[in-house]
């Protein structure tokens, strides 16, 4: 987005007149551009957040230190809030540490730029980073800045895309996850983790390697969170078996086949542009076919540990496009419908287990939750933690 330039108030020497006189702006030190132009806003349990992407650029002819940014929230013009980041950059930008040395005509991609705080009613946020250059012996300052529209949206629903047992969030939409970092459509992203008898949701230890078989979640069966028609699939990637077999991918085949995080995985077309994906599962699991439709709670495929996975889990989230390596792929807020969100209280005697039924939500990372029972259930024993 380009820079606006305002206009100065001067009082003229001679009289009381007041008459306007362009401001002649400063030769720029950093082209800043953001992506996505619309940015959605993601709300749950009383948090917002949102996720930008950032391109920057050394326009000048001297090295420059970027030692601060903040995200200055506006109501229209109004400002309602701030956020100051000096250490770490903003948010949770872990690819990027503050201060930062761009050399000239250096460009930087500040992915994952993570803007937590959002206050309630904000529809844009303007991004400030202060820079400073040396001349001589002195040091300049200077602000440079970029804005986004921030887009509150209404959350796509989902069924739980499991029918039974005790499930972890082994990774949910909070700033710190992975899955901001991925791209792809990721943004709002969970992965479910199946807990066996004894609570775990892994088979390893120290002694012994573990394999798929021996896990919770291999070949559990995997439904369908939405009605919807099949757009997308694939069935063939090869499970990984521990740690081992992880692939091992080149930039060229990243570059390539983007997808390949995904390793087996199928997307729904759910109407209203939202696309719900589900990913690792199981090779050769798939049941249905491109072009078919399906109910939500029929199941479509078993839980797997294809593509980019070393623990058999099951990934799910919902993006504005058929295509995960879209390069314009962005992720929509999601919530879940009827579950039961387990809460595990122990002391030093014995160890008490609640379950809240939960209408719509987003449960956390590290919540057990569990598909709500069709009739009402017999006194909870989940596993313990």
């Amino acid at each position: 987005m380009t820079a606006c330039w305002g206009w100065l108030l001067v009082l003229a020497a001679t009289g009381s007149a007041v008459r306007a006189a362009p401001v002649v702006p400063a030769a720029r030190w950093l082209e800043m551009e953001t992506r996505p132009a619309r940015v959605f806003v993601h709300r749950s349990q009383g948090a917002a957040d949102a996720l930008v992407h950032l391109s920057i650029r050394n326009l000048s002819e001297r090295s420059l230190r970027i030692v601060r940014a903040r995200a200055s929230f506006f109501e229209g013009q109004r400002p309602v809030g701030k956020s100051v980041h000096d250490g770490r950059g903003l948010g949770e930008a872990p690819l990027v540490q503050l201060p930062l040395r761009l050399s000239p005509s250096e460009r930087l991609d500040w992915q994952a730029l993570c803007l937590e705080g959002i206050p309630e009613g904000a529809d844009r946020v303007r991004v400030e980073l202060d820079v400073t250059a040396r001349r001589g012996a002195r040091r300049e300052w200077r602000t440079e800045a970029v804005e986004s529209h921030l887009e509150d949206t209404v959350p796509v629903v989902l069924r739980l895309p499991f029918e039974a047992g005790f499930w972890k969030v082994s990774q949910g939409h909070g700033c710190h996850t992975q899955h901001r970092l991925g791209g792809r459509g990721q943004e709002f992203a969970w992965d479910f983790a199946a807990l066996g008898p004894a609570g775990q949701a892994s088979g390893a230890t120290r002694d012994r390697a573990w394999r798929n078989r021996d896990l919770p979640t291999f070949g559990r069966p995997v439904r369908a969170p939405a009605t919807g028609r099949v757009v997308r699939l694939v069935n063939d990637v090869p499970d990984n078996e521990g740690a081992r077999a992880y692939p091992r991918r080149s930039l060229l085949d990243d570059l390539a086949h983007p997808d390949w995080v995904f390793g087996n995985y199928v997307v729904l077309d759910a109407g209203e542009g939202a696309y719900v994906l589900l990913a690792h599962l199981e090779q050769g699991s798939l049941l249905v076919a491109p072009g078919q439709v399906v109910e939500a709670g029929e199941q479509i495929a078993r839980a797997g540990n294809s593509g980019n996975s070393i623990h058999p889990h099951l990934h799910l989230h919902v993006m504005d496009r058929a295509d995960p390596s879209d390069p314009e792929v962005r992720g929509r807020p999601a919530s879940l419908a009827d579950y039961l969100e387990i809460a595990i209280v122990s002391s030093p005697d014995h160890t008490d287990s609640y379950g809240r039924r939960v209408a719509v939500g987003d449960p956390p990372e590290g919540a057990v939750i569990a598909p709500m029972p069709r009739s009402e259930p017999p006194p909870l024993t989940p596993p313990p933690p």
